[in-house]
């Protein structure tokens, strides 16, 4: 169950290592000895918020080269504590899409920036009910996007989503600068037609903003989730 505006946690993997991510850099997650902490470890912390969990395969999103065993644990451990994986591993084909859900994701995140065919995103809606869209915003509201067909208004977008019955949507800003509050209200236009999350840089004025907009939550990058629960670590 998700609480009203929720703070859903996110982690990324790269190299099989959970990382923070600060301007398209990588910095492995390490203890207070300076060892790299086990994927497996910090999912167990995120897992405390009892919120559904983000999980970014960046070598997924990079290069198509999803870990799908590490997805299979991960999912499992989540499964375990009763709590959904929304899996993004940058799916370019309807066959990357099943990939995930058969490595258990909860959910599988289609990402407008790696998807290859404005099509897939209703072919996949057909074949899976356990879909997400992330609308990857760039400067502007200008749609990050490797098929031209998707580079629409991001509310437009929302709209199809809600058509093709997706499961949610993510507003993701993260290569951008920062959400303000005239930015986020034309990219939502009216009330959000589907439940969405804003993802991104942004100030506890631009949540307050988010929330009576409608939107249903913020997806907490791993660095703001460990910086908020310091002594837990």
């Amino acid at each position: 169950m998700v609480a009203p505006f929720a703070r859903l946690p996110s982690l990324t993997i790269a190299k099989g290592k959970p990382v923070t991510v600060v301007e398209g850099v990588f910095d492995t997650v390490r203890d207070e000895d300076g060892i790299a902490l086990r994927p497996a470890d910090v999912l167990a912390l995120l897992l405390r918020d009892q919120q559904p969990i983000v999980l970014v395969d960046a070598d997924g999103v990079a290069a198509d080269r999803p870990q799908l065993d590490l997805v299979r644990t991960l999912s499992e451990q989540a499964g375990d504590a009763g709590t959904e994986l929304w899996v993004d591993c940058g799916p370019r084909s309807l066959e990357g899409v099943f990939d995930v859900v058969m490595a258990g994701g909860s959910s599988a995140i289609l990402s407008t920036r790696t998807l290859a065919s404005g099509t897939l995103l209703a072919d996949a809606a057909r074949s899976c009910d356990r879909l997400i869209l992330s609308v990857d915003i760039g400067e502007g509201l200008e749609v990050c996007a490797a098929d031209p067909a998707l580079r629409r208004p991001p509310a437009e977008l929302l709209r199809q989503a809600a058509t093709l019955h997706l499961q949610a949507a993510i507003l993701n800003r993260a290569s951008a600068p920062p959400w303000d509050g005239a930015l986020l209200a034309a990219a939502l236009g009216p009330p959000p037609p589907i439940e969405t999350y804003l993802a991104g840089p942004g100030s506890s004025v631009l949540l307050k903003q988010a929330a009576a907009a409608g939107m249903a939550g913020w997806v907490a990058s791993l660095l703001e989730v460990l910086e908020a629960v310091p002594e837990e670590r």
